[in-house]
């Protein structure tokens, strides 16, 4: 039987993907083929009507479509199990932090590969991904992954020599986003005030304020403008972030993600 998605690994991303593909009406669940090596996982697929598959090859030579969601360190074993896979190959949509496309043609020659980075908030259909078509891959193949990733939230096409580098705008930023409104939650307890309480009104705020960035008409330094009042209260705890240099800090993490995602699409 031929399906038209498979996902090879069913993590939170894998699962969410398949998901939102049929509840948008991409693909029904009976046209979805997964394998993963956890059972548990697998006894999940089954419940939502997908077709288990004995192995990742099985996958790979049974779909129109098949999703990478392994992590960077179980590539290489993956590809040795693909190796000998009878042609014509699937278009395969990798989600695979920092493994370049190079590196998949040069064990499946001719593949046809989309690179995906998106992010956690795609589990509740408001992700933001970043997509680029690799060496040989159609314009109708980009189209349709990125219809796929639409229905997830707003996609972005992007050139693959900057895949290393859009991960930490936007694949590893929420955790960047979670650690600041945590900080300033448990500040706000230290003082007296209720943490859930704090968490979510600062939580609120970050949501409203993305909101008023993406609204487009007035850029974020004239925001942060508007909201410090000469001599107020907001300009006062700018004038800390500034001497702790808390910018430069977050482009040195910034650097670190992307000296990651190279280390790992070397291995």
């Amino acid at each position: 039987m031929r399906y038209k998605l498979g996902t090879i690994g069913f993590g939170n991303m894998g699962s969410a993907i398949v998901a939102g593909a049929v509840k948008n009406g991409i693909c029904r669940a009976s046209e979805i083929a997964v394998f993963d090596l956890s059972t548990d996982k697998m006894q999940e697929c089954k419940d939502a009507g997908y077709a288990l598959l004995e192995s990742a090859k099985q996958v790979f030579e049974s779909c129109d479509t098949v999703l990478f969601a392994v992590k960077p360190q179980g590539m290489e074993g993956l590809l040795g199990q693909l190796k000998d896979a009878a042609a014509p190959y699937p278009t395969v949509i990798s989600i695979v932090a920092g493994y370049p496309s190079s590196k998949i043609r040069s064990v499946l020659e001719g593949v046809h590969i989309v690179r995906v980075m998106p992010n956690t908030p795609l589990l509740l259909g408001c992700g933001a991904t970043a997509l680029c078509a690799c060496e040989g891959t159609a314009q109708t193949e980009l189209d349709g992954v990125v219809e796929i990733f639409a229905a997830l939230g707003e996609t972005y096409v992007i050139d693959e020599e900057k895949m290393n580098e859009i991960i930490a705008v936007n694949g590893s930023s929420p955790a960047f986003v979670y650690y600041f409104i945590e900080a300033i939650a448990r500040w706000g307890e230290s003082v007296g005030l209720s943490y859930d309480d704090c968490l979510r009104l600062c939580a609120k705020t970050f949501e409203g304020s993305a909101k008023m960035i993406l609204k487009g008409d007035v850029p974020p330094a004239e925001l942060i403008r508007r909201v410090c009042s000469p001599g107020g209260t907001t300009i006062a705890a700018m004038n800390v972030l500034e001497s702790e240099q808390v910018a430069q800090s977050i482009a040195k993490a910034a650097d670190a993600c992307t000296k990651r995602a190279v280390e790992l699409g070397k291995m």
